[in-house]
């Protein structure tokens, strides 16, 4: 016997983060390095939002983020961060 949907209501423990203006934002509070692996982009949001840089941070996206900016294999990889934080 099917009843109908189900409704979870929930409740958030804290009040929405804050976001500056993007009409007029010049600079990003922080610089993130994030890896490619598809499964973390959505907790590395909610992640950098928890510590108050909602929408204020600059990210660059790396194959095994840090491990691929270390790696020998691929020098062009790190050098290519540090490009970019030049550009930033």
């Amino acid at each position: 016997m099917f009843l109908g949907p189900i409704v979870i209501k929930v409740e958030m423990e804290k009040e929405p983060i804050p976001t500056q203006d993007q009409k007029t934002a010049k600079t990003a509070k922080c610089f993130v390095m994030n890896c490619m692996d598809f499964r973390l982009v959505d907790d590395s949001a909610y992640f950098m939002n928890d510590l108050g840089y909602n929408n204020n941070y600059d990210c660059f996206v790396l194959a095994g983020s840090s491990l691929g900016f270390t790696q020998q294999k691929y020098p062009h990889w790190g050098q290519a961060l540090l490009d970019h934080m030049k550009l930033g």
